[in-house]
């Protein structure tokens, strides 16, 4: 069996003046056999803030286990789809 793989992305959005973020999605995890994702999204002034960091337990797997696996994977890519809305400020 192979070592376990972490992958971390963090994503920072500067919002325009002219805009003003959402609610922002709640923290999601994402377990399975084979590993577990986490993703928060975090507001901080103008700034939006999205990290997702991906563990998996290792890169080497029986062929019995690819769909379960690829479920989990889906999983992830699908909670990694969330959207905000930006909501235009009110100038007056």
């Amino acid at each position: 069996m192979l070592p376990p793989v972490e992958l971390r992305d963090r994503v920072t959005l500067v919002v325009p003046d002219a805009f003003q973020p959402g609610d922002v999605p709640p923290l999601t995890t994402v377990t399975s056999p084979f590993g577990q994702a986490t993703l928060s999204w975090r507001v901080d002034g103008n700034r939006i803030t999205r990290e997702l960091t991906v563990r998996v337990v290792s890169t080497l797997f029986p062929p019995d286990d690819y769909e379960e696996i690829r479920a989990f994977l889906d999983d992830v890519r699908n909670a990694e789809r969330t959207s905000i809305v930006l909501a235009r400020r009110d100038t007056n």
